[in-house]
């Protein structure tokens, strides 16, 4: 876990404070060990709850992200999809009309070519 040195840390300076303190209010040694000790497991278990909610709200928000991350992929998948469909909707009219154009060009130079009833002299 990346968070857990911030647990030590703050076990650290609970002691640190608390034994601190205990100097200045002249306390005996056993009762300042003792009352460290408590507090340093006290803080540590503190520190372990609070590690464990962050950790947890972290994997939600995590969770939360990569889903509206894979919806948009979906979306930009979606859409790519669409417009791919729709230049190929465009290519194929676009052949169409070539073809089209095609025989239409091709069925205007065969009535060139064949010569009109009118014009024959036999």
């Amino acid at each position: 876990m990346k968070d857990k040195p911030i647990v030590i840390y703050v076990t650290l300076i609970a002691g640190l404070i608390s034994s601190i303190i205990c100097i200045i209010r002249k306390v005996s040694l056993l009762d300042t060990l003792i009352i460290t000790f408590i507090t340093l497991l006290v803080f540590m278990i503190i520190g372990l709850i609070a590690n464990k909610l962050v950790f947890k709200v972290n994997q939600e928000v995590e969770e939360k992200e990569k889903a509206e991350r894979e919806r948009l992929e979906e979306e930009q998948r979606e859409k790519e999809r669409l417009e791919r469909e729709e230049r190929e909707k465009e290519e194929q009219a676009r052949r169409e009309q070539e073809e089209r154009e095609k025989e239409e060009a091709e069925a205007a130079r065969e009535a060139e070519r064949r010569p009109s009833n009118g014009n024959r002299l036999f």
